[in-house]
């Protein structure tokens, strides 16, 4: 294993930690770095338990963020990877009938993707904060499909 799974690992245990001891929705049933380029599937076997992903985006060489360097060679650093850490919680988002939800329910989704948000920031924040260049924007996504939940892209760099 090299330098970024090491941190990687760490991201991801900082973030279950956060949302086990925050209370904002409980620790995810399922925590997980992933491969590839999308993220997966969300299944919903246990209502509300939650399903974190962290996985690889992209990396580059960069001596000046965020713009990539010119080819340097294969031992050139710095190197900055771009993560995304994602958490999606099961949701009825509709009732035995396929209508909408009741305002209330509807309520307590938008603040349980609220508090989750924050959690996910609060887990990035605290644990990257040498090698942090950049947050992104966090993704919203759902309700449709009976999930909820969204996404922090972010990136850090390799320290020597």
């Amino acid at each position: 294993m090299g330098w970024i799974d090491d941190e990687m690992d760490t991201i991801l245990a900082a973030a279950v930690e956060e949302f086990a001891s925050c209370g904002s929705g409980g620790e995810p049933c399922y925590a997980a770095r992933v491969p590839g380029g999308t993220d997966t599937d969300v299944l919903c076997e246990d209502a509300g338990c939650g399903q974190l992903t962290l996985r690889l985006v992209s990396a580059y060489h960069s001596n000046d963020f965020p713009n990539p360097a010119e080819y340097t060679g294969l031992c050139a650093k710095p190197i900055t990877y771009s993560l995304v850490l994602r958490l999606m919680r099961c949701y009825e988002d509709t009732d035995q009938r396929g209508e909408a939800a009741a305002p209330d329910i509807a309520r307590i989704g938008s603040i349980q993707q609220n508090a989750d948000m924050l959690g996910m920031l609060r887990a990035i924040n605290c644990d990257s904060r040498d090698r942090l260049t950049q947050i992104g924007t966090f993704q919203p996504e759902g309700p449709t499909g009976n999930f909820v939940g969204g996404s922090w892209d972010f990136q850090i760099a390799a320290v020597d």
